[in-house]
């Protein structure tokens, strides 16, 4: 990862880093995004709560990509690197649904 990406391009760089890795279904790639006990949240009753860890993350979105033929986009991103946050708007489709 690049070592400072906490500018607005290093950020938003990482987002869609992130965004590619799910697509391949690459689980070390996405994992690579995470700290190692990274957590990823859901709204209440989803996917039986948050994946806790980040091979787990990368596991789960792999299976989403093989199963379901998920793909996700990026639609728009905000970036604060002043408040280390960003916002980001994205489609998940299921293409084998």
């Amino acid at each position: 990862m690049a070592e400072n990406i906490l500018t607005a391009d290093g950020m938003e760089q990482l987002i869609r880093t992130y965004f590619d890795a799910c697509n391949a279904g690459d689980v070390d790639a996405v994992a690579s995004c995470f700290v190692p006990e990274g957590v990823h949240y859901f709204p209440p009753g989803m996917y039986g709560g948050p994946f806790v860890g980040s091979r787990l993350i990368g596991e789960k979105w792999r299976d989403a990509v093989q199963r379901l033929g998920s793909i996700w986009t990026v639609d728009s991103v905000i970036t604060d690197p002043e408040t280390a946050r960003a916002a980001i708007e994205w489609t998940h489709f299921k293409t084998f649904q």
